[in-house]
């Protein structure tokens, strides 16, 4: 059977086959560019795209922060999706911060893109700027210095003289020689050392005037055996040099005389003998011990007048006080014994936000409490105000015209 079509039915069948090619076509092609990661993203050059037919090719990138580990980043549309993309990107790396005199960075928490470090200075330094520092795509963010501790102007020691001139004060570190004037000895140590907090270790030392030469006396008995057995006494001075770097600790001094009489002469000879105790330093007693610290006294003998002991802190801890003390000429120590105590010197971190990535820090702006706070007292200012301005406008409405004379004859009824 033969099918003859007319010019009418010929342009229903064109119409009909370019509606079907068109919906295959439409069909084929992708409605929205692909989708990427918080880590990918269209290049510039793709994003330029505005037709996604089939077949067309985009490219991805890393976003900023992130690097390409491996894949070309290409995908393609087709029947209507986007082919996956290979591309793995990873956090950028910054890396150590570069090395600044006097500080070190806490690198616990990594140094990736995003991660932040601790800024700490060595002991005896003091940080200005940011105690933490963040990777970002262009580097390391925030900018910090260590500046050494400036120790107050050292101690004047009466009748002696130091190395320290001025104008400026010693900083941590530097040492402060003391001498004695003409006819003063010096008692203690001779130099301190500006310390981590400001102060001097050990203390500043002492001059006293002290003779150089002192006399003991001492009385000598002698028993002779005489017809009348008189007993004489004799008064002996002995000098003794005495020196400011070793104290001497009491000493007694015993002398006797033995007289023996011989009878063929009539004569008598007198032999004395004496004994004189040793000089010794002065010993002083166990070093005191210092919770959370070690000290450099490991005995068995205990310090001697003028011998130091040492003492440091525990790690996490700070010293506070002297880090000496030197046996004095009462078997004591001065001064006093240190205090370790744990110190946190940590500051409020303040960390950008980036995308994909949990920091889990955070932190309390002491600025923003302040303000708050600030807030909240204007807010009850401004509310009492009003009560009171309330209080006013209620008032009294009593205008006296009750008063009034035709008035007051009906009160009276």
């Amino acid at each position: 059977m033969e099918v003859v079509l007319n010019a009418s039915g010929l342009r229903k069948l064109r119409s009909l086959l370019l509606i079907h090619l068109f919906a295959v076509n439409a069909a084929a092609d992708c409605l929205t560019p692909p989708t990427t990661q918080h880590d990918t993203d269209l290049s510039e050059k793709s994003r330029m795209v505005d037709d996604y037919r089939e077949g067309v090719q985009l490219q991805l990138e890393c976003v900023s922060g992130y690097v390409r580990k491996s894949g070309t980043g290409n995908t393609t549309c087709n029947s209507g999706n986007w082919t996956k993309s290979d591309l793995i990107c990873t956090r950028k790396d910054c890396g150590p911060p570069r090395d600044q005199p006097h500080m070190k960075f806490n690198l616990s928490q990594g140094t990736l893109f995003g991660d932040a470090v601790q800024v700490l200075c060595d002991k005896g330094y003091l940080l200005s700027g940011v105690t933490f520092k963040q990777c970002l795509s262009f580097g390391w963010f925030g900018k910090a210095n260590c500046f050494a501790v400036v120790c107050k102007t050292p101690p004047e020691v009466a009748n002696g003289l130091s190395s320290w001139s001025g104008p400026k004060n010693p900083k941590y570190g530097e040492t402060v020689q003391y001498s004695c004037k003409e006819g003063y000895t010096l008692f203690g140590n001779s130099s301190i050392t500006c310390d981590e907090n400001g102060g001097y270790s050990p203390g500043p030392p002492e001059c006293k005037a002290i003779p150089t030469e002192a006399k003991i006396t001492t009385t000598l008995t002698s028993s002779i055996p005489r017809t009348s057995k008189a007993e004489t006494t004799s008064t002996v001075t002995i000098a003794i040099s005495t020196s400011h770097r070793n104290k001497l600790a009491t000493t007694q001094i015993a002398s006797t005389v033995s007289p023996s009489q011989e009878a063929a002469s009539g004569s008598s000879k007198e032999t004395a003998t004496s004994s004189l105790s040793s000089f010794q330093a002065v010993v002083c007693k166990t070093p005191p011990e210092v919770a959370n610290a070690s000290s450099s006294w490991s005995g068995p003998k205990n310090p001697k007048y003028g011998e130091t002991v040492q003492y440091s802190c525990k790690e996490g801890y700070t010293l506070f006080g002297n880090s000496s003390i030197t046996c004095d000429e009462n078997g004591g120590y001065s001064p006093g014994p240190p205090e370790c105590k744990v110190c946190q010197y940590h500051s409020p971190l303040h960390v950008l936000d980036v995308p994909g990535i949990n920091t889990n820090k955070e932190s309390v702006s002491v600025p923003v409490i302040i303000s708050l706070t600030a807030v909240f007292l204007v807010i009850i200012i401004v509310i009492g105000f009003l009560y009171m301005l309330h209080q006013k406008k209620k008032g009294s409405y009593d205008t006296g015209e009750d008063l009034k004379p035709e008035l007051l004859q009906f009160q009276n009824l």
